[in-house]
């Protein structure tokens, strides 16, 4: 009991700053567990808080985990995807071909970085705006116009399979 009473007196501390002296507290002074004290709170769009930690978990084409980074708070997982490419091409000292992540991480400068160092295949699954997923090959010049000649001819499906290959990782690494 005696290990918790500054941990009462720091609970005491914030409810007194923010009841009564109307203060906002950040969440980082705040505590969500007493006996796990470095859970934090994430909110995940517009569905309910959960506490816990955040994850970003990169994999390759086998499933095979690349790379795990368990954070500290709640970072937009779009703040991510430019380092999680420099960590993964640090590692493995390579490029990947193709990426496909979450919708969170899709922006214009995050497809821009992508194409920039060299990844061919860039897909958001679930975008929303006026972003465009890449897919390209040689067949055409402008991997925008590619990705809209492959759509009108039906002839190239990797836009559709990539999203697919996210939701099995996705399943699998749900815990």
């Amino acid at each position: 009991m005696e290990n918790l009473l500054p941990l009462m007196e720091k609970v005491y501390d914030i409810t007194w700053r923010k009841q009564i002296n109307g203060e906002t507290v950040s969440n980082d002074e705040k505590i969500f567990s007493i006996y796990e004290q470095h859970t934090d709170i994430i909110v995940k769009g517009q569905r309910e808080v959960q506490f816990g930690h955040k994850i970003n978990l990169t994999s390759g084409k086998s499933s095979l985990i690349l790379s795990c980074e368990v954070l500290k708070g709640n970072p937009s997982d779009s703040t991510l995807y430019q380092s999680t490419i420099n960590k993964i091409e640090s590692d493995y000292q390579i490029v990947p071909r193709d990426s496909v992540t979450d919708g969170g991480y899709a922006s214009k400068d995050n497809a821009e970085y992508a194409q920039g160092k060299g990844i061919v295949n860039i897909v958001f699954n679930k975008i929303v705006g006026s972003l465009k997923n890449v897919v390209s090959s040689k067949k055409y010049g402008d991997p925008f116009e590619e990705m809209a000649q492959w759509n009108r001819s039906g002839d190239f499906k990797f836009e559709k399979r990539l999203p697919v290959i996210q939701v099995q990782l996705e399943g699998r690494s749900t815990f």
